[in-house]
């Protein structure tokens, strides 16, 4: 089997993930205004979110349809492993790439997916050592190195039982003020002349905005004699649920996984578990 079909659900969840942000991209535009207002109790600058339309439902319905792919992957990732060990289609039962809350949960599902065990046929196995071994290095539980495969296993499940996966508005960067820039660009020897509205596009900082945002929130703070008449906060759409994403920008997110889920499968397929 070639690389190209093997990864053919990844390229399939990068579709939908490059539609999310083109949409994404046409949206906001429209849907979110902020304003200032200057305070002089305190000196301040204050940007509040004025205006901020509902997220539609077809976002977080793209959403399921990237991570139910991305799911997919893995799962036809290591039944190809077990294909090529038993050199015949195996036993289906228990066969899903293994995830897990903690490493002992992890190793669980690993054994239960290298090995089928039942009262008819006795013990089969479907993965050999090596294979076992490149999969335990990948370290898919929570706080393992390959975590983000357990959040899309997770996101999967909640995605199956949930109408939809709950998508919120995000803020985490604004731009930095006058000053700030000044010192990064001397800091750092940067010479570019940048115009005002380039400066503010690039030079950013994090916001103290509450998560997720609604109307009425306070974005930013700063001193009115530093405060940038550019200033360009950054929304960002990100998962609301579950937990274990709370507050994390969706398409990174989901690129990132699926750079990994794509690295895996080379990894493997040049290790010749795959052919």
């Amino acid at each position: 089997m070639d690389f190209d079909r093997l990864t053919s659900k990844v390229e399939r969840a990068e579709h939908h993930i490059t539609y999310l942000c083109v949409e994404w991209d046409k949206f906001r535009v429209q849907a979110y205004k902020v304003s200032s207002n200057d305070d002089f109790n305190t000196g301040e600058r204050i940007y509040r979110l004025e205006q901020a339309w509902p997220i539609p439902d077809m976002f977080p319905a793209i959403v399921g349809d990237a991570v139910h792919c991305l799911r997919s992957a893995l799962d036809h990732l290591i039944y190809r492993m077990a294909e090529v060990y038993c050199q015949k289609p195996p036993l289906i039962a228990g066969l899903y790439f293994p995830t897990g809350n903690n490493r002992d949960e992890f190793i669980k599902c690993l054994e239960a997916a290298a090995e089928h065990k039942s009262k008819k046929s006795g013990v089969v196995k479907r993965l050999g050592p090596e294979a076992i071994k490149a999969l335990k290095a990948i370290e898919a539980y929570d706080g393992g190195k390959g975590a983000i495969l357990r959040h899309i296993h997770c996101l999967d499940l909640f995605d199956k039982h949930r109408t939809l996966l709950t998508a919120a508005l995000s803020n985490p960067l604004v731009t930095m003020d006058r000053d700030s820039i000044a010192r990064y660009k001397a800091a750092v020897g940067i010479t570019d002349r940048l115009t005002p509205d380039q400066e503010a596009s690039v030079f950013k900082t994090e916001s103290c905005a509450p998560f997720p945002l609604k109307q009425g929130d306070i974005l930013h703070r700063v001193p009115i004699a530093k405060a940038n008449e550019n200033m360009k906060p950054e929304f960002q759409i990100a998962f609301g649920e579950p937990q274990v994403v709370k507050g994390k920008p969706i398409a990174p997110t989901l690129h990132q996984a699926a750079h990994l889920i794509r690295d895996i499968t080379w990894a493997f397929y040049e290790s010749g578990f795959l052919s």
